[in-house]
């Protein structure tokens, strides 16, 4: 019995992450980051409007925005592509 419990836990760990549970994909995150640009380019372009252009409803930005903020590395991949952007828009 002691064998089969590490397994069980394994195979739910590798589910899980072959499911993409707690991950956000990279086209995800690009969409995201469409967003943002398209607002630091227009300051007049509101959050559902840029979303939309991206084929995304307020409600489903919001949802993703809430993934990347707990997923370190989408979250950090947007920090610096939205950085970057920025500092060549100076």
């Amino acid at each position: 019995m002691r064998i089969a419990a590490p397994y069980r836990l394994r195979r739910w760990a590798q589910d899980a992450a072959d499911s993409g549970v707690g991950s956000v994909a990279p086209e995800e995150v690009e969409k995201y980051v469409a967003v943002y640009k398209a607002m630091q380019r227009d300051r007049s372009l509101s959050v559902q409007r840029a979303a939309a252009r991206q084929g995304l409803t307020l409600d489903q930005f919001r949802a993703l925005e809430s993934r990347i903020e707990r997923d370190d590395a989408a979250r950090e991949r947007v920090r610096q592509e939205l950085q970057s952007a920025a500092a060549k828009g100076r």
